[in-house]
This record gives structure tokens, C-alpha cells and sequence, in this order.
């Protein structure tokens, strides 16, 4: 534990380092062990926290140890997955705890527009209190269709809307 956290500390000093705007790319390759999880870790923290507005574009991983069965090529694998895995947990929380949808609508706008119009128009009408406007949006939420998104996003978005949902069943008013 002294390890991992003298480790972290000075994973942090990479902050220093960082400049408003820049762009990262992890090659996780030679990380020893746990580290480029921490790495990750770190990184995301000093993203969400500092407000530099660092981007991390793509983590990489070199699979050397397999390649002396590939006539001495490296494959490198795209662990992009998890940028969208952590973005996605986001959004549920953000969703799930405080009924904003703002990062949900962001992250399917590509793929779905009119699900990513229905989130946002969510996200206003509840931070306006627009009682008759969140009826008619709970209704729209339940005809959502899921088939264009992701499937980290067919995962997580369909139960986290559902478990939404739920808090609503049996109102009987807006109230």
C-alpha cells in the first residue's frame, strides 16, 4: 500500500507537466504490473478534477510477450474500451443520482440524435422544473430504442434509464 501510494504521488507530478489543450496517448506496453491501470487512474482524476481540459485520445498496449509466435511482429491492442467505459460511468452517475443527462446526450449524439435531443431536453426541463415538459419526456424515454448504440452503451444506458424510470411509476400527477 506505502508503494502504491508513493507510486500515485508521483504519477501526480505528470500535472505539472500538462498544459491546457494537450492531448495524451498511453502506450501501457512495458507498464509494470498494475501501473498503467493506476496510470489511468491518475490521468482521468487530474482530467476531471484540475480542469486543464486534457484529452486522453488512445490507450495502447504492445502484446511483445506473444511475439515470437508472429514471426517477431508486436500485435498492439486498442484499449480505447476503456475511455468508454469510464466515460459511460460517468454519465450513469451523473443520470442515476441527479437525473442530468447532459454527458448521456453528448456521448450517443453521433449515433442517435433524437435520443441525444430527448436526454438534453431531459436535462432542461428537470433544471427548469418544467413539470408538464418532464411528463411528456418520461414518456419519450420510455419509447427509447437502443439498437444504434455502442455496446458498452447497450449495457449500461437501457438499465440506468429503466432504474429512471422506475421512480416515476405510479405518479398519478406532475407533482
Amino acid at each position: 500500500n506505502q508503494e502504491n501510494e508513493e507510486n500515485i504521488k508521483q504519477l501526480f507530478e505528470i500535472e505539472k507537466l500538462l498544459n491546457s489543450g494537450d492531448e495524451i496517448l498511453i502506450d501501457i506496453t512495458h507498464g509494470f504490473r498494475s501501473m498503467p491501470i493506476v496510470l489511468v487512474g491518475v490521468l482521468n482524476f487530474i482530467i476531471e478534477n484540475f480542469k486543464k481540459k486534457i484529452k486522453i485520445s488512445k490507450i495502447s498496449y504492445g502484446m511483445f510477450e506473444i511475439s515470437h509466435e508472429m514471426e517477431a511482429r508486436t500485435p498492439i491492442v486498442d484499449l480505447d474500451v476503456l475511455l468508454e467505459l469510464q466515460a459511460n460511468a460517468k454519465a450513469s452517475h451523473e443520470f442515476s443520482e441527479y437525473g442530468n443527462a447532459y454527458i448521456y446526450s453528448e456521448l450517443v449524439k453521433d449515433v442517435d440524435a433524437s435520443m441525444s435531443r430527448i436526454l438534453l431536453d431531459l436535462s432542461f426541463a428537470k433544471s427548469l422544473n418544467h413539470l408538464t415538459k418532464l411528463k411528456g419526456l418520461i414518456s419519450q424515454l420510455k419509447g427509447l430504442k437502443y439498437e444504434k448504440l455502442s455496446e458498452i452503451q447497450k449495457l449500461t444506458i437501457p438499465r440506468i434509464v429503466g432504474n429512471f424510470l422506475k421512480r416515476f411509476k405510479g405518479s398519478s400527477d406532475n407533482s
